[in-house]
C-alpha cells in the first residue's frame, strides 16, 4: 500500500470543506494532491491545526502555521501526528 503525506498550505479557501478541498486555493498542493491521488492508495494531509487528517474530514479554515510554534509545541504537534 502506498501512502501519500501532503503538507497543509497557507492559502486556503474562506469555508468549511473537505481537507483537499480546503488547500486548493495552493497551486503547489493542488499539484501534489493531483500526483498523489495518482500513484497512492491513501492520502493524509498534515495540518498545523488539526494534525494528520483524511482528504475527506471537513475542516474550517484557519490561520496557524507550525514555524510560529513554540519548540514544545511543535513536539507535542509531532508526537500528536505520530499517534
Amino acid at each position: 500500500m502506498v501512502i501519500a503525506l501532503i503538507s497543509c498550505s497557507k492559502e486556503k479557501v474562506n469555508y468549511k470543506c473537505p481537507a483537499w478541498e480546503l488547500y486548493s486555493a495552493s497551486h503547489l498542493f493542488s499539484l501534489s494532491y493531483q500526483y498523489a491521488k495518482k500513484h497512492a492508495d491513501k492520502i493524509f494531509i498534515l495540518s498545523a491545526k488539526y494534525g494528520l487528517v483524511t482528504e475527506n474530514q471537513m475542516l474550517n479554515p484557519y490561520n496557524q502555521t507550525l514555524k510560529e510554534m513554540s519548540r514544545q509545541q511543535q513536539l507535542l504537534w509531532a508526537d500528536n501526528v505520530i499517534r
